[in-house]
């Protein structure tokens, strides 16, 4: 299964002309008992860019039954740190049982 990511008028963290660098980190966490979110990939950098389409597609394996959280956060790239745009938490069970797109608000700071 694909999910296809895009950003629809996200908050610009940037000053002046400057639009944010975007990018997509995919967290997992797939133990019962895990507290803590492990990075397991990202998009690439959307430069200057509120409505970006990143190209990166995510390859998740898992086991049947497993339950496997997922936590997408949008991130703007600055020249000394990244800095949290927003983000979604949801489980592969719910991306299978919706099938098609999936478009959520984001969560988090700005």
């Amino acid at each position: 299964m694909q999910l296809f990511l895009s950003g629809k008028n996200l908050k610009n963290l940037d000053k002046g002309r400057d639009k944010s660098d975007t990018f997509v980190v995919l967290k997992m966490k797939w133990l019962g008992d895990q507290k803590d979110w492990i990075e397991v990939d990202q998009t690439e950098t959307c430069f200057d860019n509120l409505e970006p389409n990143w190209g990166k597609t995510f390859d998740v394996v898992f086991n049947f039954g497993q339950k496997l959280d997922l936590r997408f956060e949008v991130m703007n790239k600055t020249s000394s740190r990244a800095e949290l745009i927003g983000f979604h938490e949801t489980s592969l069970v719910d991306i299978v049982r919706q099938s098609k797109s999936i478009e959520n608000k984001l969560s988090g700071p700005h």
